[in-house]
């Protein structure tokens, strides 16, 4: 059952993306989100080059946030070979069309995140023959969609020195902002993220500053020991799961947290309802493992421990 989940989910996330990217060349898709065209469907920059796509999963922020999760569950799920029906085709769909989505919001932040955790996949991560590979494969595919569309001038928009100073600067700001004028919650459970806004006119733009600033000292605990139990349950079932699925499952999550870590620096991941949607459902999929596992260690220790017991136990020596 667990591995329809899996199924599932990844094509649910699939179709979102794919409903992005027809959304970057088709505008008329908007009335199936209800969202204003001007406002949600294109974006445009500061300068007012290019167009950037959203759809179903926010803005172009959000569409980032939630590639930085799958395109590391995707991978996971095809390094681990999995011998369940329809696992590969849905993992290597998933790959393709969350990359795609990425193109066409042309997020920064998530193209950041992605490049450090290949980067750190590369020097870290024991499968990094296979990380190797998929970013070889990812460059060829990325380089051929751009140039093969009007996303030709991606790295023109949005990776111009003279742009990313100018929104460095403003970021500089209210982070500056943030710190200096905190607000008198923050020894609690902090203000929450609508009544932050409106105060400053504008988000916070940093998910490591939304964790203390706006969450507050109880939001920075709790969120504390979630990431601590999120790592323990993903280290257990990666290393002792015999399901090769969930072992992917975890592995990609753990490699997922390292690229939304990336990403938080410049912008607030943790508020995104897809993100949060993703994050529980794969939480939901490894804690499940986890304590599977652990009653089963828990019975085999209680069966060799009775067994020893037992007057049918063979004689130890020195006893």
């Amino acid at each position: 059952m667990i591995h329809q989940h899996i199924v599932a989910f990844s094509l649910a996330m699939a179709c979102s993306f794919l409903l992005v990217v027809v959304c970057a060349f088709d505008a008329r898709f908007t009335h199936l989100f209800e969202l204003r065209p001007e406002e949600q469907m294109w974006q445009m920059d500061i300068t007012g080059a290019g167009k950037r796509a959203s759809g179903p999963l926010g803005n172009p922020q959000g569409v980032g946030t939630a590639v930085c999760v799958a395109v590391p569950l995707a991978i996971g799920l095809l390094v681990h070979r999995p011998r369940r029906r329809f696992i590969v085709p849905v993992a290597l769909l998933l790959l393709v069309t969350s990359l795609s989505a990425l193109l066409v919001a042309k997020s920064r932040s998530g193209l950041f995140g992605l490049t450090g955790m290949f980067a750190l996949m590369t020097m870290l991560s024991k499968q990094r023959v296979y990380a190797i590979a998929f970013e070889v494969l990812i460059i060829f595919g990325v380089s051929v969609f751009l140039v093969g569309g009007e996303l030709e001038s991606f790295f023109q928009e949005r990776l111009e020195v003279e742009q990313l100073q100018y929104d460095l600067a403003i970021r500089m700001d209210i982070w500056m902002e943030t710190i200096t004028e905190p607000s008198p919650w923050i020894i609690l459970c902090g203000e929450g993220e609508a009544e932050h806004s409106l105060r400053f006119g504008r988000p916070v733009h940093s998910g490591y500053l939304t964790i203390l600033f706006v969450w507050g000292l109880g939001g920075t605990i709790v969120f504390t020991i979630l990431i601590w139990l999120a790592l323990k349950w993903t280290k257990f079932t990666q290393r002792f799961d015999p399901d090769s699925c969930c072992r992917g499952v975890a592995w990609g999550f753990r490699w997922g947290m390292v690229a939304v870590a990336g990403l938080a620096i410049s912008t607030g991941p943790w508020n995104r309802e897809f993100y949060l949607m993703m994050v529980y459902f794969l939480l939901c999929i490894v804690c499940t493992r986890f304590m599977a596992l652990r009653r089963q260690q828990a019975m085999l220790s209680d069966t060799r421990i009775a067994y020893l017991q037992s007057p049918a136990a063979p004689c130890q020596a020195g006893v």
